[in-house]
């Protein structure tokens, strides 16, 4: 596996926090917005990674099918995610033994893209809710808001639980039938107006949906996902690299705590 460049010091700015008050104002409306996240110096960075990743798809991929790249040697953005200020984050949510379950790299080219209709991330992750909850972290690496692909969610929609969704055959799969959304959606609706750098949190319960890109920007976004370690189940995925389309098997890797259940989990893809 072979390392990419050196990774920017420090990655994490120093005013990001998530404390008492902040984790109270993300279990009652299921989300929150992180004015403060990456340093300037780290958004330059992985504005580059972004771009070089980018120009390395595979012909006939596209950039919302970068699935789990540290996996592949994207040490920066396991750099990031295993930062000890954000496991302090993961760990408030989710207790003291962390498990990184995810990552990826979301690009929508200008002009590109398409609406991904309200769901449920748990429908994705977990849908017998064996291992739930799910901590995510979805992170702009570009100024975004709805002309370029942000996403918006729908506020206290995380206390209703797993939802029944339509299938709808296709890479992002699942979507709420509309008499299920509140009937003052479009009143409640938040829409994720970042700048780079910043940084948003939702419940994987949390009803949120994107658009696409209509302007002449870009839209790069990482995002991370967490999961307890003393879950009953882990569950098993196969992805594609964006690199040659080879297939790999999604791994876990213990970044805070014990291994509780004994499953015999690496503390690193780089060891």
């Amino acid at each position: 596996m072979e390392h990419v460049m050196h990774t920017a010091r420090p990655l994490i700015h120093d005013d990001f926090h998530y404390g008492e008050e902040e984790h109270r104002f993300f279990e009652r409306e299921g989300y929150l917005i992180f004015d403060r996240f990456l340093t300037d110096e780290a958004v330059v960075e992985a504005r580059a990674h972004a771009g070089r990743m980018f120009s390395q798809l595979a012909e006939g991929m596209s950039g919302t099918e970068m699935m789990s790249p540290h996996q592949l040697g994207e040490k920066w953005m396991w750099d990031i995610a295993t930062d000890p200020q954000l496991l302090d984050y993961a760990e408030r949510q989710l207790g003291p033994n962390l498990i990184l379950w995810h990552t990826d790299l979301l690009v929508k080219e200008p002009g590109t893209g398409r609406s991904i209709p309200w769901h449920q991330d748990q429908v994705y992750w977990d849908p017998q809710q064996v291992f739930a909850p799910v901590a995510n972290l979805w992170i702009a690496f570009d100024d975004i808001d709805e002309t370029n692909g942000t996403m918006s969610v729908l506020p206290q929609t995380h206390a209703h639980g797993l939802l029944p969704h339509a299938d709808l055959g296709d890479f992002f799969g699942f979507a709420i039938d509309d008499a299920d959304l509140p009937q003052d959606a479009e009143e409640q609706e938040v829409t994720y107006r970042l700048k780079a750098g910043q940084a948003g949190t939702h419940s994987s319960y949390s009803l949120h949906r994107s658009t696409p890109n209509s302007s002449s920007n870009w839209r790069r976004v990482m995002t991370v996902h967490f999961m307890p370690a003393d879950a009953a189940g882990m569950g098993q995925r196969h992805y594609t690299s964006y690199l040659d389309r080879s297939t790999f098997d999604r791994e876990y890797y213990l970044v805070r705590g014990e291994d509780v259940n004994r499953h015999g989990l690496k503390r690193s893809p780089f060891e």
